[in-house]
């Protein structure tokens, strides 16, 4: 799908979601290009290129001087029923649309007139008792799912429905379920490697207590020190307390970090898991006159808001590998429907870095002493 304007995509799925609710059936004529332009909102200029993607993709077709017609292709009241479950926490995440993001994915892979696709939400823990059973009722062809943790997928595979998971846990992979992840180990190991060959030697790196990839992490930190060159180097593991929302806001409590700047050994350069951690974490440098990157680096290695950031941040490319990953879980849960075979049980999509002017050689050591002596109020 090739509209490249939001309002234009909206549009494109304004009309989508009509056709899909009954509002224009097969072989309809469309109201006028000014009527539906002042009904959503935006020019027509804006509309005509959303209908232009829609003749493209074969839901409508135009009638030069007459109008646009809904395409006479399959009846979407006749099209397979397809599931994309989401636990409630992506609809709170203040900084991206998360739960949008997977839509829009699938949306660009399952053909509307062959594909009923319903998105249902629930608390992780509680798939069933939330959502399984409209899963069933629906008679649901296949289901995309994120955020399953603590969850039994065997109802549903069980009833013959087709699931592919999106960032799974070990639990999913081992129950035969297709899955598909985004690689967060090589990027993290790069940025270590990158701040190691910068002569950093005291490293912090936070983590939320509940990751689900947190100890592949962990293990990668360990590992990538043990083979460094240089045997002082060490990385102090933080763990923070998830955030819990608070409003629009998600607080990060960084108690457990501040031990490590109470004297001369304080690291000189900050690993966060996100971009909410950032925040948090450049604000407590600033209160400790610390500046990025003279006296202290800071890198993500998850980032899906760089926009937010409070300065060019070093991170993970996550908002690119993200949208990889629906695409190729879109792709795989097409592939089940249709009969053919995945392109494997599961894929790993890789992530890149994207490396930014927060991260800088190491202060030199008197410059640092000064830094401490000035935080201990010396």
């Amino acid at each position: 799908m090739a509209v490249k304007s939001f309002k234009a995509d909206m549009a494109r799925r304004a009309i989508l979601n009509w056709i899909k609710t009954g509002r224009f059936k097969p072989g309809d004529q469309m109201p006028s290009e000014p009527a539906l332009a002042k009904e959503l909102g935006m020019n027509h200029l804006t509309l005509r290129r959303a209908l232009a993607e829609l003749a493209k993709e074969g839901v409508i077709r135009k009638q030069r001087r007459v109008g646009n017609f809904i395409s006479l292709a399959e009846d979407p009241q006749f099209a397979k029923s397809v599931g994309v479950l989401l636990p409630l926490w992506l609809r709170r995440i203040p900084s991206y649309n998360a739960a949008d993001m997977v839509l829009h994915g699938v949306h660009q892979i399952l053909d509307v007139r062959r594909y009923s696709v319903h998105a249902l939400f629930y608390e992780e823990g509680r798939l069933w008792q939330d959502i399984g059973k409209t899963v069933i009722a629906k008679k649901m062809s296949g289901v995309l799912i994120e955020g399953s943790r603590r969850d039994d997928l065997r109802p549903l595979l069980n009833a013959g429905i087709q699931v592919v998971a999106l960032a799974p846990d070990q639990v999913e992979c081992a129950t035969g379920v297709h899955w598909v992840d985004q690689d967060h180990v090589t990027p993290f190991r790069e940025i270590l490697e990158r701040l190691i060959a910068l002569g950093h030697r005291r490293i912090a790196v936070l983590f939320y207590q509940r990751m689900n990839w947190g100890a592949a992490l962990r293990d990668t930190a360990r590992f990538v020190l043990e083979e460094s060159e240089s045997a002082e180097a060490t990385a102090s593991i933080v763990e923070l307390p998830n955030p819990v929302a608070e409003g629009d806001v998600y607080p990060v409590d960084l108690r457990t970090l501040e031990p490590l700047f109470s004297g001369e050994n304080a690291p000189t350069a900050v690993v966060v898991p996100d971009e909410i951690a950032t925040n948090a974490v450049f604000r407590f440098l600033q209160e400790r006159h610390l500046r990025i990157p003279q006296d202290i680096s800071l890198a993500a290695f998850q980032n899906y808001a760089p926009a937010l950031n409070p300065l060019p941040l070093t991170s993970v490319d996550s908002m690119a590998s993200r949208r990889m990953a629906v695409t190729v879980a879109a792709t795989m849960l097409l592939d089940l429907l249709e009969g053919r075979p995945p392109a494997g049980k599961g894929i790993t999509v890789e992530s890149t870095v994207r490396w930014k002017t927060s991260i800088g050689p190491v202060a030199d050591s008197h410059h640092h002493r000064l830094v401490a002596g000035h935080r201990n109020g010396t």
